[in-house]
């Protein structure tokens, strides 16, 4: 007997041991987090909200090492920087890696939502319906964190007040991107300015007015400058947030699902730190500073939106083209946009 429960003790250590060295082991992570904007912009303080729940979620078992304005890699860099392992996560502006990010752009057409909580969950949904979005990622080695958008863009005006888009006619607007090539197809006549030097050129009369989002014209100080901004919503910017694949597979599975959980939280997170904290906060600043707000009229949303479609339509036959499924993707992404803006909990503010 006592022979016998030796030889199953023994079969039973063989089998913990066999076991044992199956299962993979996870460490704990310090992962080398990388963002263009600075530490103490609203951009950033988004990013961290996502960096420090995963870290309160996990247990620290996954850290971050933080990098900011561009520190670790240049803004056109970021996704380059993730793939080849530079950098652990980084923020990524698919506007700037249009050739690896092609259909990833599609959120950067004019005219597609207002506020970034609708941006955020009809850019988030976008991934989760269509397949070719993540394989898109797959092919750079990234693994998707967070999908977001910023509050739509605004034109604002240096002289007078514009509420017709028949008044675009003429006028010398800064501006670039896809709000550029629809607001040329409005009569404006676009003007390539960085956007630093978007006060100046407005002061002087350069330009006759300057698309901006709200929370990056605070930031420049253009309230001073304009007399007017008329709140059509051009248009806003998408933002990735994506991981190193090799970086993600270290991660353990308990870990990886936990990062998910987190990641369904961000659209609203992001809302109340952009849209609230910058973009609501920044038009009490403007209407202080005697900038008159002019809230665009249903005819004139709608011949926004039916421009605004002949880009996205310019958009779908380019992806098309080039073998992508550029009109399924639009598409989507329209009805998505749309649902999002129905259901937004946020309309109050």
């Amino acid at each position: 007997m006592r022979r016998n429960i030796l030889k199953l003790l023994g079969a039973c250590a063989v089998l913990a041991a066999v076991n044992a060295y199956a299962m993979p082991s996870y460490a704990d992570v310090t992962v080398r987090a990388s963002i263009q904007s600075p530490a103490n912009s609203l951009l950033s303080n988004g990013f961290d909200w996502l960096l420090d729940e995963i870290e309160k979620e996990t247990s620290s078992r996954v850290k971050f090492e933080r990098y900011y304005s561009g520190t670790l890699a240049k803004p056109a860099d970021q996704l380059r920087a993730t793939s080849t392992g530079l950098a652990g996560i980084a923020m990524v502006v698919p506007s700037y890696v249009p050739a690896q990010l092609p259909l990833a752009n599609v959120g950067s057409n004019p005219a597609l939502w207002r506020d970034a909580w609708a941006g955020s969950t009809a850019y988030s949904s976008l991934y989760e319906e269509r397949p070719e979005m993540r394989a898109e990622l797959d092919r750079e080695g990234v693994e998707l964190i967070g999908a977001i958008a910023t509050p739509t863009y605004y034109p604002m005006f240096r002289k007078g007040e514009v509420d017709d888009i028949g008044q675009l006619n003429g006028k010398r607007i800064m501006t670039s991107g896809q709000i550029a090539v629809m607001l040329a197809s409005m009569g404006a006549q676009i003007v390539n300015i960085p956007t630093p030097e978007g006060y100046e050129a407005l002061q002087r009369g350069t330009v006759d007015g300057a698309v901006y989002g709200l929370t990056s014209a605070r930031t420049y100080g253009i309230e001073d400058v304009v007399e007017s901004v008329w709140r059509l919503p051009l248009g806003g910017l998408p933002l990735l947030v994506v991981m190193n694949k090799e970086v993600w597979n270290s991660i353990s599975p308990e870990d990886q699902s936990t990062i998910k959980q987190v990641s369904e939280g961000y659209a609203k997170a992001f809302h109340e730190i952009y849209q609230i904290g910058g973009d609501n906060e920044s038009l009490r600043i403007f209407e202080e500073a005697g900038v008159k707000i002019i809230d665009p009229d249903a005819a004139s949303l709608a011949k926004l939106r039916e421009s605004a479609k002949t880009i996205w339509d310019q958009w779908a036959a380019e992806q098309d083209r080039a073998g992508k499924p550029g009109r399924a993707i639009m598409d989507t992404f329209v009805r998505l946009a749309d649902e999002a803006a129905e259901q937004n909990p946020f309309l109050q503010d």
